[in-house]
């Protein structure tokens, strides 16, 4: 048996974290451009979770459009096509949504901390979603498939 995501051996055990940022991926057609991915958080050598970054003074919209672009593309095949979340921030707002074929803007989530505060500020942010073990539990018990439409949810 291939175990890829261990479920019951959470931060711990045989699991692998690791953390890349400006992965370099060539373009898949003639009239595209080489494509750069901001940050992707890796659990035992497969990404999962992309994380598209922008300036404060820029739209969080515009690193979601830049992923969508990106899907358009074909830049979410081969190994990035176990990426199971996105998540899009320009530090002071920050939003996730579950990886897909077709986003769609409206399933732009803010993330609510235990006292049902938004957060916003991207550290906050990755401390309380993306850090060991919230990542590993984001993945491996809040994102489903949805077989009627074959697509990917996130609880």
């Amino acid at each position: 048996d291939l175990l890829i995501l261990d479920n019951t051996n959470i931060a711990g055990g045989n699991s692998v974290y690791e953390v890349v940022h400006q992965v370099q991926l060539q373009k898949k057609t003639a009239l595209n451009q080489d494509r750069r991915f901001d940050v992707s958080l890796l659990i035992n050598g497969l990404p999962v979770i992309h994380i598209e970054l922008k300036a404060p003074n820029v739209p969080y919209k515009k690193a979601f459009n830049q992923i969508q672009k990106y899907i358009d593309e074909g830049q979410f095949t081969d190994i990035y096509s176990f990426v199971e979340m996105f998540v899009v921030t320009n530090g002071t707002q920050t939003r996730y949504i579950s990886a897909g074929q077709n986003l769609n803007a409206k399933f732009l989530t803010a993330w609510v901390d235990k006292n049902n505060k938004r957060v916003d500020n991207y550290l906050s942010f990755a401390e309380e979603v993306l850090s060991i073990p919230a990542a590993h539990h984001m993945i491996a018990d809040y994102v489903v498939l949805d077989s009627e439409s074959k697509s990917v949810i996130l609880l």
